[in-house]
């Protein structure tokens, strides 16, 4: 009877498994879709993923169990619970990669924080509910070049005007959705959008003459959030991996 009572049991852990999975995929994509306020799509991702460990938990002790009572069924059905629920943690942590969960807790990134790239239209595209454009001072400065000291202006040999067409051809290169250009200020502005959650950083890239070529100045800055996980000097980066490159 105990075991019966247990397969019981470990059935509705899956199902309810299931159910927390459905809410993970669901929640994302409905943020995506814009047909629910990021507030509630976090915050409904982050519940699912913490329950869903929660019953990975319940599994693997449920699992221990049947090992000791030698109950192949339930040790199957357990182990399976067990499995489901770490495996969302773990594509999270390979997804973002371990080191970027131990980052400072920014989200505006700029090769040049003393006089940062300002925006313009991107301002018009953010809401009130949204992260500021307003540069968050020497604090954010301080935590930036602790943390990705790589990060910084890009020197070029390229005169300024092939040093903004290079830049575009990135913009369009890295599939980014171009908000705006001013060739006279030297002025691109542009949006990615994550995949999966639909997140949008907005980017600024600011060319200006150094000497006989140019130096192009970037800045990313999450709409959402309080950190980004690295995602903000990863995209300036890559950004400049592929004008170095020459948009290969």
């Amino acid at each position: 009877m105990m075991s019966t009572d247990n397969k019981s049991w470990a059935r509705r852990l899956l199902v309810l498994q299931v159910f927390l999975l459905a809410v993970l995929v669901i929640a994302p994509l409905g943020h995506k879709a814009e047909l629910l306020p990021f507030a509630a799509a976090f915050l409904g991702a982050l519940l699912a993923m913490a329950l869903v460990l929660i019953t990975g938990v319940l599994g693997f002790a449920m699992w221990l169990w049947a090992w000791a009572k030698k109950a192949p069924q339930l040790r199957l059905q357990a182990g399976c619970a067990a499995v489901i629920g770490v495996a969302p943690v773990l594509v999270a942590v390979v997804v973002v990669g371990p080191a970027n969960f131990a980052v400072p807790p920014i989200h505006d990134i700029s090769t040049d924080t003393e006089n940062p790239p300002q925006y313009v239209a991107a301002k018009r595209e953010r809401s009130p509910a949204e992260n500021t454009l307003e540069y968050p001072g020497a604090e954010v400065a301080r935590l930036q070049r602790q943390a990705y000291p790589e990060v910084g202006p890009l020197l070029s040999e390229l005169p300024v005007e092939a040093a903004f067409e290079r830049s575009l051809a990135v913009v369009e290169a890295l599939g980014w959705r171009l908000l705006e250009q001013e060739p006279g200020s030297g002025r691109i502005e542009a949006v990615e959008e994550t995949a999966w959650f639909g997140f949008k950083d907005d980017i600024i890239i600011r060319i200006s003459a150094a000497g006989t070529g140019s130096r192009v100045d970037s800045r990313s800055v999450s709409r959402v959030g309080k950190s980004d996980l690295g995602a903000n000097a990863a995209r300036i980066l890559r950004f400049q991996r592929a004008f170095e490159a020459g948009v290969e």
